[in-house]
């Protein structure tokens, strides 16, 4: 059967998607159609083609002959921006739709002296801020406009009837002039291709056309591609069902009808398809394990996480996701393969909740160091060391032997790789290759050779800053780093406590640029790791931005407080008075290199205490020896270089 070509006013979709229109006609929207997902500029610049007579494409709509109900197969993202607009044209109103002589009337009326294209934007600004938050039909909305900037630009002494009627005889042809651009917009015309065939083709015809050309992610089209299998899963986890549930009823909410959506049938037989289920799987891991995922920006935002964790799980590539569907009807039973997938994410999350779940100076959210591809690869790799996806009801023989391995090596390679930047792209190539290989390496150690070589090149890389007015924000890198550090310092009491911890520089910002200012200096690395430290909120603001033996307030302080500034140096500082006493001293402006010199011996001395007590938290074994005479090469190499 030959597609119909049919011709909808604007007007017509509105009512049609609101089911209120007069004809009995209705716009719903499948199951398997995409999430919302325009922004408010690409919707604004959509009215703007109809308001301009541009071109603006046309819908692909299912229709069963002789019913009033038509399916949005293509168009979901222009017709609900034409509902939006005639629901709330005035949020569509823009500065632009102000004329010249309306701001030169105002400009005059108000016996402006100011800049007149600064007056125009103010009160532009005005008349569209108060436009977009009323209703554009009530009666009296232009002289409620009038009075609005009347109290805003008006003389305060003069409020006489005379002033507001002529300030509305100004106004109106803007309000007039844009009444009419709204009805002629929702008067214009749209061509919608009607497809009457079988309606069991209408997945793979959504997603023909969207391969095509539109610019649809891969996840819309999988919820095209997998309706045509009709597999299905009745689903146990009832946070997974309402997931999707809620999905379903954010479209509802905005006033659009879910074709074959029944809330209440749904929720009674939780019999939902493979692509539901693994959407809600996505979304309910986002939110019960917010240490180790980040948050969905929306209801309708489509998560890979679900898709790519389970994916790996098989030990498939990014490129096999395509048929997962395929992969979980095999399994037979879906809801013991999540159990077993949860057990697995709750292992990973419990192994690495000393780093990420440290409290450091946490004020609001967690910070998430990782990326997602990273914590696939590890949530899948213990998944894999414990499970036969195919035989889910056996603990592998060998898992024994190799949790305590994965509890010991998994925070090492964690902290490394995001330390050595491993993940920064080609994320899902890395992820494969880790899953096919047989030497797991999170049953391994990494070697102290190869944590000194990366430790040599970021400490020189962060010697090499020159800082002066702008000072680097702490990065993850470091952060991380210093969680390590003083894991080995917090105690429980530390981390349970409602007390505040602020990164602090132990020579204080504002001295270090001070010192560039007053003599003129090049800059200084003021933000190097080797500088940074945790400090208690209080004890750090009370010194201000003296050092920790500079401000004898401070230091009165802790005695009064029954605690003696070597506590602090244990705990946090890991320096003695002596290491800072360089500060004190008096530089000419041409003692740069010297001063430059004296700060790189402090950062390297205490670069080089942060490392052992970091090799001491992942239990790396250290010779003393060795390392001194190492460091004593590496000092002499880093005056040579950077001097």
């Amino acid at each position: 059967m030959q597609p119909d070509y049919k011709t909808w006013s604007m007007k017509d979709i509105a009512e049609a998607l609101s089911s209120t229109a007069e004809d009995g006609k209705k716009l719903v929207v499948p199951k398997f159609q995409r999430n919302l997902v325009w922004s408010d500029k690409q919707k604004k610049d959509f009215i703007d083609s109809v308001k301009n007579g541009y071109p603006v494409g046309t819908l692909l709509l299912y229709n069963k002959e002789g019913s009033n109900e038509y399916s949005i197969i293509d168009g979901l993202q222009r017709s609900t921006t034409m509902l939006d607009f005639v629901r709330r044209p005035t949020t569509y109103f823009d500065i632009q739709d102000i004329s010249d002589d309306t701001n030169n009337k105002l400009y005059n009326h108000f016996k402006r002296s100011d800049d007149y294209d600064d007056f125009s934007a103010s009160i532009g600004n005005e008349i569209r801020f108060f436009i977009r938050n009323n209703d554009l039909s009530a009666l009296n909305i232009t002289m409620n406009l009038a009075v609005h900037l009347n109290n805003k630009y008006g003389d305060p002494n003069s409020t006489g009837v005379q002033d507001l009627l002529q300030l509305v005889d100004i106004i109106t042809p803007t309000i007039e002039q844009f009444k009419k651009q709204y009805e002629s917009i929702i008067k214009s015309t749209i061509i919608s291709i009607v497809y009457q065939g079988e309606e069991s083709n209408l997945p793979l015809i959504f997603e023909r056309i969207n391969n095509q050309g539109t610019q649809l992610g891969k996840y819309q089209i999988y919820a095209a591609s997998w309706a045509i299998s009709n597999y299905t899963i009745i689903v146990e986890n009832d946070e997974i069902l309402k997931n999707v549930l809620d999905k379903y009823d954010d479209f509802i909410n905005e006033g659009y009808e879910i074709k074959d959506y029944d809330r209440d049938s749904l929720e009674a037989s939780k019999e939902i398809t493979v692509f539901e289920y693994v959407l809600g799987f996505g979304k309910y891991i986002v939110q019960l394990y917010k240490l180790l995922f980040e948050p969905d920006k929306s209801l309708q935002e489509i998560n890979p996480i679900g898709f790519e964790l389970l994916n790996a799980c098989f030990g498939c590539s990014d490129k096999d996701i395509k048929t997962l569907h395929e992969k979980l009807h095999t399994v037979g039973d879906v809801n013991k393969l999540e159990d077993k997938v949860l057990e697995c994410i709750q292992f990973v999350q419990d192994t690495l909740n000393p780093i990420i779940g440290f409290k450091g100076n946490k004020r609001t959210s967690q910070a998430i160091y990782h990326s997602h591809y990273q914590i696939i690869s590890i949530i899948a790799s213990v998944f894999r060391e414990k499970y036969d996806v195919n035989n889910l009801d056996v603990v592998k023989d060998s898992w024994k032997t190799n949790e305590p391995l994965l509890k010991a090596y998994i925070p090492q390679h964690y902290v490394f790789d995001i330390l050595s930047r491993l993940w920064g792209e080609s994320g899902q190539g890395k992820l494969y290759s880790i899953l096919i290989d047989k030497n797991n390496k999170y049953l391994s150690p990494i070697d102290k050779e190869k944590w000194d070589v990366y430790f040599d090149l970021w400490f020189n890389d962060s010697i090499s800053r020159r800082e002066k007015v702008s000072v680097a924000n702490t990065k993850s890198m470091d952060k991380l780093f210093l969680i390590c550090i003083y894991n080995t310092k917090f105690t429980a009491a530390d981390q349970l406590s409602s007390d505040k911890f602020d990164i602090e520089h132990l020579a204080t910002k504002e001295q270090l640029k001070k010192f560039i200012k007053t003599h003129n200096w090049e800059g200084l690395p003021i933000s190097c790791i080797g500088n940074l430290c945790y400090l208690p909120e209080y004890d750090n603001r009370k010194k201000k931005q003296n050092t920790l033996y500079q401000d004898k307030a401070y230091l009165d302080y802790l005695n009064q407080n029954g605690t003696d500034i070597s506590a602090i140096e244990n705990k946090y500082s890991f320096t003695k008075k002596e290491d800072m006493d360089w500060l004190n001293n008096m530089y000419a402006d041409q003692d740069y290199e010297i001063f430059l010199d004296e700060y790189k011996k402090f950062l390297g001395k205490r670069f080089k205490t942060m490392k052992k007590m970091f090799y001491k938290y992942f239990d790396i074994d250290t010779d003393d020896d060795n390392e001194d005479n190492d460091d004593q090469k590496s000092s002499v190499t880093i005056v040579i270089d950077q001097g």
